[in-house]
């Protein structure tokens, strides 16, 4: 979804098909784990273009449409704690797209926050397949030479591995009734990595 042309046409279907969106999730993701050192422009291109560009673009087009229907909205981008903090080596491209989407959120939250469109951030930490994973990752990780936790998982992780039902749960927070009076914030699922 990081062309603008297929997310316009993606929202043009939608108000055709349905209407005027009243609730919007972001959740694409795809790392490409290395050295900051062998990132090429290319590999950071793409990073960014899907975990940042693709946010954008999305979020942009639910706001016209929720400020033209003028009944307000919802709007959710799922990233990762790891915009807060480091959680693998070789995550720069990854974490700073990611906290992109942060500072993205918070300007758009503050912006639109009068026409009732509220923007949120869920950061999940380890949740096993939450993310795409870029081809030499996907055999670096098979090959078990990914540096991170790891072993050390039970420590940094005092609640073990978080479930995709867990994300889940905090994004119907944020759409649903009790959600209705928070914007511009982000709710880390992380089991607790970040006090470990």
């Amino acid at each position: 979804m990081e062309s603008e042309s297929s997310v316009v046409t993606l929202f043009d279907q939608v108000r055709t098909t349905w209407g005027s969106p009243d609730i919007v999730v972001n959740c694409a993701a795809m790392t490409n784990n290395g050295p900051l050192v062998d990132v090429t422009g290319a590999d950071w291109d793409e990073v960014l273009s899907v975990n940042l560009k693709s946010v954008f673009f999305c979020v942009r087009e639910a706001v016209k449409r929720m400020v033209a229907a003028g009944r307000g909205g919802r709007i959710v981008n799922v990233t990762t704690m790891g915009a807060l903090h480091p959680v693998l080596e070789g995550n720069g491209a990854y974490g700073a797209a990611r906290s992109g989407v942060t500072g993205l959120m918070r300007s758009a939250a503050m912006d639109y926050a009068r026409q009732g469109i509220l923007v949120n951030c869920v950061l999940p930490g380890a949740v096993p397949g939450k993310v795409r994973f870029h081809p030499p990752l996907q055999a670096r990780l098979a090959h078990g030479s990914l540096k991170g936790p790891g072993s050390d998982a039970e420590r940094r992780l005092p609640l073990g591995y978080g479930r995709a039902k867990d994300i889940a749960a905090a994004v119907l927070y944020l759409v649903g009734p009790s959600g209705g009076y928070i914007t511009g914030q982000s709710i880390v699922l992380d089991g607790g990595f970040l006090v470990s």
